[in-house]
């Protein structure tokens, strides 16, 4: 079990001697470590790990980011979390975000996508469509994707749902203006990569997305391969 870990960590915490630029474009620079917009950090692992440690000095803490997608200010990162508590057992917390850089504020998926093209792709989905532990009846009825949410989370734990702001873009196609979006369960507490579920969903762009979807600033889930998500097979 400790060689088992051990591999694990080494293949997903692993870290650079210096870290090096990602991306930088106009105001926002992107790092492993530290993403900065204009004068505002938006992470910092060097903070969030020097406050860990004095919160708990038992504890040996070790974080990263993978930015997974930029489109205009909306950046998708996955944070991954590992404490080792001296003497106990190693707790991995992994976390995917979607955030406007220039508010700060999670941005939700329904903010750049069509309902109807999205509430379609769910209720039309071929993983979905296999699960015996939903009222699939309900789901083909649902009017609004949170309605359908709530449906497809119902018999899971609540650390492991489906969420409006746990997203990412894989890809563009502007000849059918679609958009092929990963929609990815929460997993805080865990190290089953099965659980860490992304359903693969091509929707319809909001008009006012298109042209930004387009920028050669964007860049989609894959291109930094580095952390759980980008080790992980998609269904």
């Amino acid at each position: 079990m400790v060689c088992l870990w051990a591999a694990f960590l080494q293949t997903y915490a692993q870290k650079t001697p210096k870290d090096t630029t990602l991306y930088k474009s106009g105001f926002i620079s992107l790092t492993y470590q530290k993403a900065v917009y204009k004068n505002t950090i938006i992470y910092n692992t060097n903070k969030e790990l020097d406050r860990l440690q004095k919160e708990d000095g038992d504890t040996s803490f070790d974080i990263f980011y993978t930015p997974l997608s930029l489109v205009g200010s909306i950046l998708s990162y996955e944070k991954n979390t590992y404490a080792f508590p001296h003497g106990g057992y190693s707790v991995q917390n992994s976390i995917i975000q979607t955030l406007n850089l220039k508010t700060q504020k999670p941005y939700s998926i329904l903010d750049l996508v069509d309902e109807t093209s999205l509430l379609n792709a769910l209720k039309n989905d071929a993983y979905i469509n296999t699960l015996k532990n939903i009222d699939m009846q309900k789901l083909k009825a649902c009017k609004s994707v949170v309605k359908s949410l709530k449906i497809l989370n119902q018999p899971l734990h609540k650390t492991n749902h489906f969420t409006l702001y746990s997203f990412a873009i894989l890809n563009y196609n502007p000849d059918k203006n679609k958009i092929l979006i990963r929609l990815i369960r929460t997993l805080p507490r865990s190290i089953t990569l099965t659980e860490y579920l992304q359903l693969g969903l091509e929707v319809t762009p909001l008009k006012h997305f298109e042209d930004t979807l387009k920028s050669d600033d964007s860049f989609f889930l894959g291109h930094f391969r580095r952390g759980r998500l980008a080790a992980q097979s998609f269904y």
